[in-house]
């Protein structure tokens, strides 16, 4: 009997169903990026000159709205009553739904954005020549830059791709909206928290600057380790949540 949560062969129809129903989508929007970018350079090249930095930040700043837009682009079949009786009454389990739009937006998009990046690299390259000006391929790479904006990409995604499962239109400004509330929220209560705390605490009854009671460093390297494992556990908790968002809406 066929498995009715996972199936290889369900799996790659529900790839192919994406891949056809979407390509348009990421077409247009990776051909908006290519020519934006294109623009900027160009700009910048005939004012002022183009460095390392300008490459790296565009490569950042084109990444992160990735971040936002890619995830946002899903599920649009959930806009309307009758696409969405469709899409969830394909032949597929929620989870093979769930998974393909998931590997999609994030393997498959920060795939395809490094290749958008490098052909706007190249014909950058070929732009500054004709304009006698010498540029170096990816001379602005870095692994170590490149692990750290992963990380960003794939915390920014799965807010948004729960936002994609709930919201029917406007997804980026709604999720915008709800981050925001989000994070206003939370800074209150933990200011208030940490000021009922500060405030009753008494400093006198040792000192400060003892390096037994306060090490810089060891303080820095445990919120770093902290905020790790929260980021990963709110990562790990939005994606479940947009899985059960997408198992709830599932047409019995």
């Amino acid at each position: 009997m066929e498995n009715k949560t996972f199936s290889w062969r369900r799996l790659s129809l529900m790839f192919k169903y994406n891949l056809v129903s979407y390509s348009k989508a990421y077409l247009i929007y990776y051909g908006t990026v290519l020519g934006l970018l294109l623009i900027v350079f160009y700009l910048a090249l005939i004012s002022n000159g183009v460095s390392n930095d300008f490459f790296r930040s565009w490569f950042f700043t084109m990444l992160v709205f990735s971040a936002m837009t890619i995830p946002s682009i899903s599920f649009a079949e959930l806009r309307s009553k009758t696409t969405a009786t469709t899409f969830l009454t394909l032949p597929a389990s929620s989870f093979e739904k769930f998974i393909t739009s998931f590997l999609i937006t994030t393997i498959g998009a920060i795939i395809a954005y490094l290749a958008v990046f490098l052909i706007f690299n190249i014909l950058a390259v070929l732009i500054a020549g004709l304009l006698h000006t010498q540029l170096d391929l990816f001379s602005f790479w870095s692994w170590k830059e490149f692990y750290d904006l992963t990380i960003i990409y794939i915390f920014i995604h799965s807010a948004f791709f729960l936002g994609a499962t709930i919201f029917k239109r406007s997804k980026i400004l709604q999720t915008w909206l709800w981050i925001t509330i989000i994070i206003i929220g939370i800074s209150i209560i933990l200011g208030a928290v940490a000021g009922a705390v500060f405030h009753t605490m008494s400093f006198t009854s040792y000192n400060i600057f003892d390096v037994n009671i306060i090490n810089g460093d060891k303080i820095i390297h445990t919120l770093k380790i902290t905020n790790r494992i929260v980021a990963s556990i709110v990562v790990l908790l939005l994606w479940t949540a947009s899985y059960f968002k997408i198992k709830e809406k599932e047409v019995i």
